[in-house]
């Protein structure tokens, strides 16, 4: 190698091998993370994009409390 140019980073020597396989490995490592979102949109209070099914009602605590004195009378 001529003298003043540095080799490129190897394995051996605490580098990689590929700097374009890294960050097809990064890229990968972030797609998994964020592929796992779309499992829990059938627990989320917001529906997916383009889903028009209706909301499941959810009393509030004010509203059982109003129920009850009602049902007492």
């Amino acid at each position: 190698m001529p003298r003043g140019r540095k080799r490129p980073p190897s394995a051996a020597h605490g580098g990689s091998e590929s700097p374009t396989r890294d960050a097809e490995a990064n890229d990968e490592h972030w797609r998994r993370i964020f592929s796992m979102d779309s499992d829990l949109e059938a627990f989320s209070r917001n529906p997916a994009h383009g889903s028009f099914a209706p909301l499941a009602f959810q009393p509030s605590a004010m509203t059982n409390c109003v129920n009850q004195r009602f049902l007492s009378y």
